[in-house]
């Protein structure tokens, strides 16, 4: 899948409501630079909260739409 191709897929996903990681994005989209198809949705105009989550001492940053609700401590970044 172009990188292209990724973005439009991803968007498609957060716009269907559903949030998104890089552990996710691997197998679903075959995206291993999660952020950057971020990073150019967003230069594109679209508001995508990053949601910083963490498990078992490490933290990872979840993505999703901003007009979704999202967790206290959400940032567009």
């Amino acid at each position: 899948m172009s990188t292209s191709g990724q973005a439009a897929a991803i968007l498609q996903a957060l716009k269907n409501g559903e949030s998104i990681t890089q552990a996710e994005a691997i197998p679903r989209f075959s995206c291993y630079r999660l952020a950057a198809r971020i990073n150019e949705l967003r230069a594109a105009g679209h508001k995508i909260v990053t949601q910083h989550e963490r498990i078992n001492g490490g933290s990872f940053g979840r993505y999703v739409l901003a007009d979704d609700s999202v967790k206290a401590g959400a940032t567009n970044e």
